[in-house]
């Protein structure tokens, strides 16, 4: 006998028939005897997660129970149960068994033909109930999957129309921090883009010539090794309130075309990111999305043309926009 072996209640039954009932379950189940419980023990005992495959209850004890203390009766009927009745039980209490939603009525004295079909029915009983609890669970995580897979397209396709719809670098840098703030517990957005050729250029979650501007560019810098990229353009923001990075909340991701990196997206975060694999690979796709059009708008001087009269103080983005060349 285990510790995983079933349990079973026996509560009322005469010796002989505790007797059989432990004979034919054998060492494979534990038998627990209830009768020297009072009302309220036994109360407690029913209600705790012992969780039997089985109580046997003699009619006495029911009928006493039933009479004395209905609330205990209530009880025995959420437990799989099987009545003995006495050998000389009237049709009334046969009838009222019959009521009780008993998994099995059977007469005194029990042999071990009916201990066998108490037992057999119960661990079938116990292996539906499993087996339904086990599909409701798979149901339940299939339910979760497809919702987290819909946030997913909901955030690539707000990501992907706004960053195609950005009229310059500035709004597009903006629409690239909302998109993310959707999914992923982002303060701000900074990139240093140098691949299109000529200088430099600063895409900043920041306002044009403040102290966190500043520690932005040399931490982009540092990271990238590009001591010479400090004559850049500055392309500003917003004015965030917000200090000096963090490196170990800013999650850098490499801006690349064709294998070729071309710049460094940073994401500056309010805790740790531990994606799944979808957000992970969403996440992806939204980075080689904005590579693709700073490479396509690259040639384009109005789009990174920024200066502290075109810095953005709020969230808002501007409501004029055109389509992107791609």
């Amino acid at each position: 006998m285990t510790a995983q072996s079933p349990l079973l209640w026996l509560l009322g039954l005469a010796p002989e028939d505790r007797r059989v009932v432990r004979e034919t379950a054998g060492d494979g189940y534990q038998c627990r005897l209830l009768d020297d419980m009072d009302a309220s023990a036994l109360a407690s005992a029913l209600e705790q997660d012992d969780d039997p495959l089985l109580l046997w209850l003699g009619s006495g004890v029911w009928r006493t129970l039933r009479r004395e203390h209905p609330g205990v009766a209530d009880l025995l009927q959420l437990v799989p149960a099987v009545l003995v009745l006495e050998a000389d039980a009237d049709r009334p209490l046969l009838e009222q068994a019959l009521e009780g939603h008993f998994q099995q009525v059977a007469r005194f004295p029990l042999d071990r033909k009916q201990v066998f079909e108490a037992l057999s029915r119960a661990r079938e009983a116990r292996n539906m109930y499993q087996d339904m609890a086990r599909m409701a669970r798979e149901i339940m995580m299939e339910r979760e999957l497809l919702e987290r897979k819909s946030e997913v397209c909901a955030f690539l396709f707000q990501a992907f129309a706004g960053l195609d719809g950005a009229a310059d670098a500035r709004e597009l840098m903006a629409c690239c921090r909302q998109a993310m703030k959707e999914a992923f517990p982002v303060k701000g957005v900074h990139a240093l883009w140098w691949g299109s050729g000529g200088r430099a250029a600063y895409l900043l979650d920041a306002s044009d010539g403040s102290a966190e501007a500043e520690a932005w560019r040399a931490f982009l810098r540092e990271r990238t090794g590009m001591d010479g990229a400090g004559d850049g353009e500055a392309l500003v923001g917003r004015d965030n309130g917000k200090k000096a990075p963090e490196p170990e909340r800013t999650l850098l991701l490499p801006l690349e075309i064709r294998k070729r990196r071309c710049g460094i997206l940073a994401l500056d975060l309010e805790r740790p990111l531990l994606p799944g694999r979808d957000l992970a690979l969403a996440l992806d796709a939204v980075r080689k999305h904005l590579a693709f059009i700073l490479w396509e708008r690259g040639g384009d001087e109005e789009f990174f043309a920024a200066s502290s009269s075109t810095s953005a103080s709020s969230d808002s983005l501007p409501q004029k926009r055109r389509r992107a060349s791609v």
